[in-house]
């Protein structure tokens, strides 16, 4: 996962190949998306990205796009499950299925 490079290789749960992310950068948007999982049982992907943009410092066009990396790569390690309820298809919910950190 993380190279000498100080990136971690990104997964994508289609099995295409992802991208790179600085290890920090990875670190703090999966830790603040796993904690804001845990607090709350149910919340969409464009809820996350509400939370962390009044929550993350130093917001800025990319954040939203690393915080996408991040889903896609913690869904693809089997971390998180997309959900979509049977009344409405495009509305997707996220669910924790493990923690990929011992503490949080």
């Amino acid at each position: 996962m993380e190279n000498s490079n100080n990136t971690i290789a990104l997964l994508r749960p289609d099995g295409k190949r992802g991208t790179t992310l600085k290890t920090g950068r990875y670190k703090t948007l999966a830790e603040y998306m796993v904690n804001l999982l845990v607090s709350k049982e149910s919340i969409t992907f464009a809820q996350v990205l509400e939370s962390a943009r009044c929550d993350l410092p130093g917001w800025d066009e990319n954040t939203a796009q690393d915080l996408l990396l991040v889903k896609l790569d913690l869904e693809a390690r089997g971390y998180l499950h997309m959900r979509a309820p049977r009344y409405d298809r495009k509305l997707q919910f996220l669910k924790l299925i493990q923690s990929p950190f011992t503490v949080l």
